[in-house]
């Protein structure tokens, strides 16, 4: 449980911090479903590709250790 407080208090301040830039920016995205089909693998690309990384990339390795422990230590 403590880990979603974390997630949305982190996302929550996330949000704030991009609302006064995207209420400035003159560019405007439509709210359609291609948007969100767009957006949706957008996500999923950059998430390959960060993990792919994470993997070629010594120095990136604690990210994907950090992960692996906190998923056992959830599971527990």
């Amino acid at each position: 449980m403590n880990q979603l407080l974390d997630k949305t208090v982190v996302g929550g301040i996330g949000v704030i911090g991009l609302l006064p830039i995207s209420l400035l920016t003159p560019l405007e995205i439509p709210h359609t479903i291609w948007s969100w089909v767009l957006a949706f693998f957008v996500a999923d690309f950059t998430y390959y590709w960060m993990h792919r990384l994470e993997h070629e990339h010594r120095i990136l390795w604690p990210a994907i250790v950090c992960t692996i422990l906190l998923r056992i230590i959830i599971l527990l």
